[in-house]
């Protein structure tokens, strides 16, 4: 190596376990000298998407040494659009593709949302509920349900999801999605490491100053990726994670994304709102929290669970009170206590029991499925996957 190389970085996560999200190949650590060195130094560099190169020091490097994804500020960047090889040999992705358009769009917003709540870490909700998790026996996992839930407008859908993935002990987990919080909980409640895929590098930032400061950063990995893609080897996790994410996901890719990283027996939970009769009247009334996506789940959109896993539940709860409680969050910046969450939840479930509403009218489902031990895909094709009864 050059003498004029920086020193290797920190990666957080084991760099070794991570594959090329195009081609499955494995990825190594090679200098921006050495890369350069191997492709021709005076060539051009670019990445796959159009636009300024940003070069880093360092890269993962994919098995055949013609491309590498940048490592910023430890954390690898395993987009496909990110990837850095030689200008002209570079196959163009547009970042308009349905996979990555999405994430494109949005990241400036949770960049800037997420680096904010950096800044002020122990003022945000995240920080109190991973706290108040880290004081219960992690054996106790996921009970009392008010210290370990979080998701306050879906608390019966995060309950079923949670009580499926039990016990976290001594397992490796995947949270897909989000800013690391359930990963950081995850291991507050024994998970022997964790890992954090999201597509947005300021939330993988922020799950590690989250994880430091709760006594946890040494056991947490992240990377910055897409469901529809994963850069993960086949039967890697025990258990995947998602809470209010799949709805961003194309799911007929990101379900046999997941079925793939999971070992056999391993299992799958999310929780995540449904586009239930009253979703359109509630955004009308109450209005978005966030100027971004929200397209709630569909039972066509959960249909590919059933094809993907031999065994999978689709619970649906809730109605009405989501979008009320939602619109007092947004304009008088008043949330609920776990416990009361939890209460008005149980309230409304026993109510839409005693009328016998449809369980399609559900504004929140927790989506679980459960990897066969042989490994075996699921059900073929046809129907759609509505939520079961409450």
């Amino acid at each position: 190596m050059s003498g004029a190389e920086p020193a290797p970085p920190t990666v957080f996560g084991a760099a070794d376990a991570l594959r090329c999200p195009e081609d499955g190949s494995r990825l190594r650590l090679v200098s921006l000298v050495d890369f350069r060195a191997q492709l021709g130094a005076e060539r051009p560099l670019a990445h796959r998407r159009s636009g300024p190169v940003r070069l880093p020091d360092w890269l993962l490097v994919r098995a055949d040494g013609k491309a590498g994804y940048p490592i910023i500020e430890g954390i690898p960047l395993l987009l496909v659009p990110e990837m850095i090889g030689v200008a002209d040999e570079q196959n163009r992705v547009d970042i308009a593709d349905a996979r990555y358009a999405e994430a494109y769009e949005e990241m400036a917003y949770y960049n800037q949302t997420s680096a904010t709540m950096a800044e002020a870490m122990e003022s945000t909700t995240a920080y109190r509920d991973a706290a108040k998790a880290a004081e219960q026996p992690h054996k106790s996992f996921p009970e009392p349900l008010v210290d370990w839930l979080d998701e306050r407008f879906d608390s019966l859908s995060q309950r079923d999801a949670y009580r499926h993935i039990a016990p976290i002990a001594g397992q490796r987990v995947l949270q897909l999605g989000g800013k690391g919080l359930h990963a950081v909980k995850f291991l507050l409640a024994g998970a022997r490491e964790a890992w954090c895929s999201t597509p947005m590098h300021a939330e993988a930032a922020f799950a590690h100053a989250l994880a430091d400061r709760l006594g946890v950063g040494d056991r947490l990995s992240s990377v910055v990726s897409i469901a529809e893609e994963l850069p993960f080897p086949d039967d890697f996790f025990d258990v995947v994670y998602s809470g209010h994410s799949v709805h961003h996901m194309i799911t007929e890719l990101a379900f046999p994304e997941i079925h793939r990283v999971l070992a056999p027996g391993g299992r799958f939970a999310a929780t995540d709102p449904f586009q239930a009769p009253l979703y359109d009247i509630g955004t009308r009334v109450f209005g978005k929290r966030e100027s971004v996506y929200c397209r709630p789940l569909t039972a066509a959109r959960l249909a590919p669970l059933a094809t993907t896993f031999d065994e999978s539940r689709i619970e649906g709860h809730g109605a009405i009170v989501r979008y009320p409680l939602l619109a007092l969050q947004k304009v008088l910046r008043v949330e609920p206590s776990m416990g009361a969450a939890i209460r008005i939840a149980e309230i409304e479930d026993r109510l839409a029991r005693r009328v016998h509403a449809p369980a399609r009218w559900c504004s929140s489902v927790a989506v679980t499925a459960t990897k066969s031990a042989d490994g075996a895909r699921g059900r073929p094709p046809g129907g759609s996957e509505a939520p079961t009864p409450r």
